[in-house]
């Protein structure tokens, strides 16, 4: 399966979990960093906000996904892009174990959770660490998330 087909497949096989839920989401969501006009925006792959506020209070939780298909681009510098209340990598199960293989005990101590995709289905492999940018993320900046998120949802769908 070439690597365009598997990240359409793992991408559709999350935002079909959110079918039916209050959590509202969309693909490549814009992050910029507001204090610098300048600088270059991220692009979430996958950004949630979850409408009923869960575990933060009555603030709605952002969740930031990352889906990585290679080792190439797990590794990349590029599209690491966790600004949310929760944060995932989404990688298929033979990267899981490559990254693992490779020295990867690094990411079982970072705040980032995992998924793991294997025929068919999604396995939390590790738990996000709830609330990591809460302390560091101001009203401004949640709500500048927020409308970045829904200018690219329209009645749950993704605008095209």
């Amino acid at each position: 399966m070439g690597e365009i087909n598997l990240t359409e497949e793992i991408t559709n096989h999350l935002i079909g979990r959110f079918e039916g839920t209050s959590t509202r989401w969309a693909t490549e969501v814009a992050i910029f960093d507001p204090t610098n006009q300048n600088a270059y925006p991220g692009y979430v792959d996958i950004l949630t906000i979850d409408l009923n506020g869960h575990k933060i209070g009555h603030l709605p939780k952002i969740t930031c996904y990352e889906v990585k298909i290679s080792y190439s681009d797990f590794r990349s510098k590029n599209g690491h892009n966790f600004h949310g209340d929760e944060n995932y990598y989404v990688i298929p199960k033979d990267l899981y174990d490559q990254v693992m293989k490779n020295g990867g005990l690094w990411l079982e101590n970072e705040h980032v959770g995992i998924y793991v995709y294997q025929n068919g289905k999604l396995y939390k492999k590790k738990e996000s660490k709830i609330l990591y940018y809460h302390s560091l993320m101001n009203i401004d900046r949640r709500f500048w998330i927020m409308d970045n998120m829904l200018q690219r949802w329209c009645a749950g769908r993704e605008k095209t």
